[in-house]
């Protein structure tokens, strides 16, 4: 064995990753953040090739104040852009380590809340009615009513119980 250093070890890991991470630094102390490598996805979210980010100023790379600013920050945000929901993660770059900007597209993630949020309140709707119904039955038996009159009340109930009944089927299925 010769006294050469070893190669350095394959980052292609860092490609794989379906978020996009930008790794930046500092030339000089106080300066501008520099970026020291993207990988595929913050390639295609910048349309920077990875080549071409390597060595730029951070904001020439992903053209927002706001992500600049985060990543000499650190921390955390959501932004929007182009339409998409973007959560924003940056740690800083001290003396001698680099920082990172992670960014991934929440869009799809914010558009299932919001689906289920509606759902839950559609279902809560449906429910509330023949709750309600059924509240209103219970009242009326406490009070001494002909048997005709509570027998039409009773009738009432079991009609809102078995709107419940569907209610719960078709959860059950759906």
């Amino acid at each position: 064995m010769t006294g050469t250093a070893a190669p350095p070890l394959p980052d292609a890991w860092i490609d794989a990753l379906g978020q996009a991470v930008l790794l930046f630094g500092r030339e000089a102390e106080g300066g501008p953040p520099v970026v020291r490598r993207v990988n595929a996805a913050a390639a295609r979210l910048w349309g920077v090739p990875q080549e071409r980010a390597a060595g730029r100023p951070l904001l020439e790379v992903v053209r927002r104040h706001t992500l600049e600013t985060l990543a000499e920050r650190g921390g955390e945000l959501e932004l929007e852009m182009a339409g998409r929901t973007l959560r924003c993660v940056a740690t800083r770059a001290g003396e001698g380590t680099l920082g990172a900007l992670i960014v991934e597209d929440v869009t799809e993630h914010r558009r299932r809340e919001a689906e289920l949020r509606e759902a839950a309140a559609v279902l809560s709707h449906e429910f509330r009615t023949p709750v309600a119904g059924l509240r209103g039955v219970l009242e009326a038996l406490e009070y001494d009513l002909p048997p005709e009159l509570a027998r039409k009340f009773v009738s009432q109930g079991l009609q809102e119980v078995e709107r419940l009944g569907r209610l719960v089927e078709d959860l059950a299925v759906g």
